[in-house]
C-alpha cells in the first residue's frame, strides 16, 4: 500500500473524497471510483505521487478487477 492509498482510505471511510482516486466500490456489478475531491487536479496530484494518470489506472482496474 503507498501513503496515496493509504490517504484515500482513510478519507473515504471518514465520509470524504479521496484525493489520488485510488478507491473504488463496486456498484450495479461494475467498479467505480469513490468521489474525488478537486477531480480537475487529480492527475497532477497522481503524478507528483509517481502514479499514472486515472485514466490509465481506470483501463487497468476493469482489465484485471472482475466483480463476482
Amino acid at each position: 500500500m503507498t501513503n496515496s492509498d493509504l490517504t484515500d482510505r482513510v478519507e473515504v471511510k471518514a465520509g470524504r473524497p479521496q484525493i489520488h482516486g485510488t478507491q473504488l466500490s463496486l456498484a450495479n456489478g461494475r467498479w467505480v471510483l469513490d468521489p474525488i475531491r478537486d477531480s480537475v487536479g487529480v492527475d497532477a496530484r497522481r503524478r507528483a505521487m509517481g502514479l499514472p494518470p486515472l485514466a490509465d489506472y481506470l483501463r487497468l482496474v476493469d482489465s484485471v478487477m472482475r466483480p463476482k
